[in-house]
């Protein structure tokens, strides 16, 4: 289906693939199509970029079925199969559910900060955009909402440094910011250099 939407034939997607440098030939690729073949997870993150596909699409029948087998004996609703590969919902019947919860924590974490920047673009937005003869009242509201969700940032940083993961950096105006509102930059976090010169506060 998805070779199709790009009206390639399998020896066109085996050399593309190629030329991403992606080890899956026109055989392969056949077997794969037919549900016969294996491919490690490298070759099947290389096969989606190329398909220009969710990974999981691969492997998962959004869209296409209303269930999916997950393990033999095992099936999900698919939308209940997606939580379990990107660490939302434990599979019933887990043999090991607090070892589960913790190796699902780091990609919690991860969601948690994707959203606490995008809250903190929003109200960095909307600082920027004050109009220059904006009252008091609104420039202090405005700052204070940015002040909140560079916390929230600050605070998911703290509990990836706390649990050891490897850090995001942070930009060096973001960080800027927070010193200037008097958020504190977890310890242990990078701060990356960009050429952004402006600041909000």
């Amino acid at each position: 289906m998805y070779r199709e939407a790009h009206d390639w034939n399998t020896l066109e997607l085996a050399e593309r693939c190629t030329a991403a440098g992606v080890a899956l030939d026109e055989s392969t690729i056949s077997d794969l199509e037919a549900q016969r073949g294996d491919v490690s997870v490298q070759e099947l993150l290389g096969l989606a970029f190329v398909l220009s596909v969710p990974p999981a699409l691969l492997f998962l029948p959004v869209g296409e079925d209303y269930r999916v087998e997950v393990l033999p004996g095992t099936v999900l609703a698919p939308d209940a199969a997606v939580r379990w590969v990107c660490g939302q919902a434990m599979l019933a019947g887990d043999p090991s559910p607090g070892i589960w919860q913790r190796f699902a924590r780091p990609l919690a974490l991860y969601r948690q900060l994707d959203d606490a920047h995008a809250q903190r673009w929003n109200t960095e937005t909307d600082l920027r955009r004050l109009d220059p003869n904006g009252t008091d009242a609104e420039v202090r509201e405005a700052r204070q909402r940015y002040a909140a969700a560079l916390s929230d940032v600050a605070t998911i940083l703290a509990a990836m440094v706390e649990d050891g993961m490897t850090m995001p950096p942070v930009k060096d105006y973001t960080a800027r910011d927070m010193a200037t509102l008097g958020v504190a930059v977890p310890p242990g976090v990078p701060m990356v250099t960009t050429t952004n010169e402006t600041q909000p506060v």
